[in-house]
């Protein structure tokens, strides 16, 4: 079995079980060529039926979702009445990652 196919099946399972911080699945991303990781996409898409570039876009927009929801409430008058300046600040950065 070939490199980029055991690649995709092991990010397929990575992903199936949210499993993002995983040293094989950051290893992937991290050392692989663009020649290589597009090769493991393809076999994604060909066995599983996924564009995997549509997966990982998920998994940000809600990685990046649920640190704005963690920071919008750690801001919030329940964690600090007194610092409405914080709150803004965190206000925009939300809509910085969400853009």
């Amino acid at each position: 079995m070939s490199l980029a196919k055991t690649e995709a099946k092991l990010l397929h399972e990575k992903i199936s079980k949210k499993a993002y911080t995983d040293d094989d699945f950051i290893k992937i991303f991290a050392t692989r060529s663009r020649a290589q990781l597009n090769a493991a996409f393809n076999h994604y898409k060909d066995e599983f039926g996924k564009d995997i570039n549509k997966v990982i876009w998920l998994i940000l927009h809600y990685s990046k979702f649920l640190t704005c929801f963690l920071l919008s409430f750690l801001s919030s008058p329940f964690c600090d009445s007194s610092n409405m300046r914080k709150r803004n600040n965190v206000s925009e950065l939300c809509t910085s990652l969400l853009a």
